[in-house]
């Protein structure tokens, strides 16, 4: 879970600036509209005169406090006299979409645009709302709309391109698009690097896609502003792919300071940590302005340096006025989950309470305390908090989602499945709900009803694998192995031969078959040698069967050198070829490339800690593993994935101190960093060194945070005292 993440939600002032417009270079009605919501700060659509209107100072105040305390903006426009004009709807439309009250925003963006129907830039933010909350048909409707009314606006279009999911939707955006050129014939509006760039996200020619977004980069008309528009809306869709590459060149080319915080704030929107990184390195580490420093602590979160933001985080609070309370609030935020992943669980949590005191209903805070406190004693507590939220908004999707994982984690399946009904009622076509609704129903041994729900969800998500994989491992669970293997290979086709293949491994194992799993992971391996799922898939295989036939050990070593051969650079592939030659018997070949790699590797904590992973998965190598995660903490002694890596190979060796020992070096790890793998690894040290109890839960909690991830199978095995 991502906590403090940029709010990318326009910030629309109540009236238009006409005097920089007039200094603007773009002094077209059309490229003046273009350059105005490039920038989204206005109402598009207004006349001066309405413009002027529309003023009032406490419009001007709750459009400042939009992005930092939304409730203080509802608030101040509480005080405007009625009625108001559209420019006041269209702020307290943004305000309630920020505080996810997306009802009332809905009833504030349909106010605004009944009173000026014109209003583009409000239809086109009322459309990526809906967009974002996944009614996509509607949000296409608001743009239809918008395009009727603007035959000339670019960026209704754009986000018509932008949102185009499918073949036929991508047709349409291409003629949208094709329409919006043909109708500026002659006209200033955007540029044809912009009409490149949009059309290019939509070619189902990779070639000419290529081809056209290679011209559009290079084209000079393609100005900073509109670059910064078209980057911005493609943020408020989630359109990473199609926002990315402008970010990474504006960050690269870019020398205005203001242009550069504005992409750093827009990568950081979409976690692209290199092109924030760009652009935060090209302004000065003095730099004196407090946004600046939090862009920089939430760089350096992002980028797992969580001692750096801490510092940063504290820094920017020093600096903060003594009035700005809303943005100390969001700032502690941040250094709360600074703390977290730097190893101070407890003075994240004291962080949080603190806040918590001053600002009760602040829901990141709720959210992230609730979250802190379930890996914790306070488990319950965070249950009740979760429980609190959704009692104040039923309708809260993200509330009742983390709230149906506590409960998971707390073993009230009950009140889970009550909770993930709900879910479904309130998201029909999310389907990632389905399978959570199976665990809860099998933590209650109701298995036939599981299987019931789950096969009826294939009817409404046909071929998805996520449920194909929870109704293939359950059927297999209840000695249905004929069904299982028969579902998933209905499933199968070109696009998932790989994901699909590895479900059929999964279910074998489920089934006791590990000569058929094995087979089909060989199989998949020798057409996808660097795949590594399948190298995790047969590594569990070895460790839990000894006897793999010597003509198998055969085909992994060819299919290893093959993978070695593509990749010669890659330690990984090493070390897991000297593996597999130790355990063959082939010592001194093996003892050639452990001393290739350590050579190449010695001083690098990162390529030893992967190496030690990988070696810990088979019994001849686990004295080398434990050797070089040895070499890799003393390397980076803080680093908590080397300290996972650690303690899971001697829990992996499993003697009585090495255990003793694994739950020290994990436990320290698991402070570091809130990984559900860390939890995971934590999990089964305690379970097997005698804390039955807690190991399960922390096992339990693994799985209810990341329940897709590769150790759910043995995650699985070890809940229900059976062993692979």
């Amino acid at each position: 879970m991502r906590h403090g993440a940029l709010h990318s939600t326009p910030r629309p002032r109540s009236g238009i600036n006409t005097r920089a417009l007039k200094q603007s270079s773009y002094r077209t009605t059309a490229r003046r509209a273009l350059w105005l919501v490039s920038l989204l700060v206005s109402l598009g659509g207004c006349s001066k005169k309405e413009a002027s209107d529309q003023r009032s100072p406490h419009i001007d105040r709750a459009v400042a406090l939009l992005r930092s305390a939304p409730e203080e903006a509802l608030r101040e426009l509480s005080q405007l006299p009625e009625p108001w004009p559209s420019g006041a709807w269209y702020v307290k439309a943004l305000a309630h979409e920020a505080r996810k009250e997306n009802d009332l925003a809905t009833a504030a963006f349909s106010k605004a645009l009944e009173l000026e129907p014109t209003l583009s830039d409000v239809r086109r933010a009322y459309a990526a709302m809906l967009i974002r909350q996944g009614k996509v048909d509607e949000g296409r409707s608001q743009l239809r709309t918008a395009r009727e009314k603007a035959p000339k606006d670019l960026l209704s279009a754009l986000m018509l391109a932008a949102c185009a999911i499918d073949s036929s939707s991508r047709a349409e955006a291409l003629g949208a698009m094709r329409a919006w050129k043909d109708a500026t014939q002659g006209d200033d509006v955007g540029s044809p690097a912009e009409y490149l760039l949009a059309t290019a996200a939509l070619e189902s020619d990779q070639a000419k896609s290529k081809e056209m977004a290679r011209a559009a980069g290079n084209a000079p008309l393609l100005s900073v502003e509109a670059s910064l528009g078209l980057s911005r809306i493609a943020v408020q869709l989630g359109n990473r792919r199609f926002a990315s590459p402008l970010l990474n060149k504006l960050a690269r080319s870019t020398k205005d300071h203001s242009k550069l915080e504005q992409v750093a704030e827009l990568a950081a929107a979409i976690n692209d940590l290199v092109a924030s990184g760009a652009a935060l390195e090209q302004l000065p580490v003095t730099n004196p302005k407090l946004g600046v420093v939090v862009m920089r602590g939430k760089h350096a979160l992002a980028a797992k340096r969580p001692a750096e933001a801490e510092k940063l985080f504290e820094r920017a609070l020093e600096m903060l006025p003594a009035d700005g309370q809303a943005e100390r609030n969001r700032i502690e935020l941040h250094l709360a989950s600074a703390r977290a992943a730097n190893g101070q669980r407890p003075r994240a949590i004291e962080t949080l309470e603190a806040l918590l005191e001053r600002t009760p209903d602040d829901k990141a805070a709720i959210v992230l305390l609730s979250h802190l406190e379930l890996v914790t004693e306070r488990a319950p507590a965070g249950v009740g908090r979760l429980a609190a939220l959704v009692r104040k908004d039923p309708n809260d999707v993200e509330a009742l989602r983390l709230l149906a994982n506590a409960q998971l984690v707390i073993d009230d399946a009950a009140s889970a499945e009550a909770s993930v009904r709900r879910l479904i009622a309130l998201a029909p076509k999310d389907a990632s709900l389905p399978p959570k609704l199976a665990s809860a129903l099998v933590a209650q041994k109701r298995s036939a009803a599981a299987i019931g729900e789950l096969q009826a969800s294939l009817e409404r998500f046909p071929g998805d694998l996520g449920i194909v994989r929870a109704l293939a491992v359950l059927l297999a669970e209840q000695r249905r192995g004929d069904d299982a293997i028969r579902l998933v290979e209905a499933t199968s086709n070109a696009n998932n031969r790989i994901d699909t293949s590895l479900l059929l491994a999964e279910v074998h194992g489920h089934l006791g078959q590990q000569t058929e799993q094995l087979q089909t992971l060989l199989t998949l391996v020798e057409h996808a040698p660097t795949d590594d799922r399948t190298w995790e898939a047969i590594a569990r295989i070895i460790r839990s069967k000894r006897g793999v036939a010597a003509t198998d050990l055969e085909r992994l070593e060819t299919a290893l050198q093959k993978a070695l051969d593509h990749d010669p650079a890659s330690s990984k592939f090493k070390a897991r070829l000297a593996a597999l030659k130790m355990q063959r018997g082939k010592r001194e070949e093996a003892s050639k490339l452990y001393a290739e790699f350590v050579g190449s590797n010695s001083d690098d904590p990162v390529a030893l800690n992967n190496a030690a992973m990988l070696l810990c998965e088979h019994a001849a190598t686990r004295d080398q593993a434990i050797k070089l995660a040895e070499r890799a903490k003393e390397l980076a002694p803080d680093s908590p994935a080397v300290l996972d890596t650690l303690g899971w190979t001697l829990v992996q060796r499993g003697s009585e101190q090495d255990l003793k020992r694994a739950v020290s070096v994990l436990t320290r790890a698991a402070a570091r960093l809130q990984s559900p793998e860390v939890t995971f690894h934590l999990g089964v040290a305690k379970l097997k060194s005698g804390e039955t109890d807690e190991g399960k839960r922390l096992i339990r909690t693994a799985i209810a945070e990341a329940p897709d991830e590769h150790w759910r199978a043995d995650a699985e095995q070890l809940l229900s005292g059976r062993t692979r």
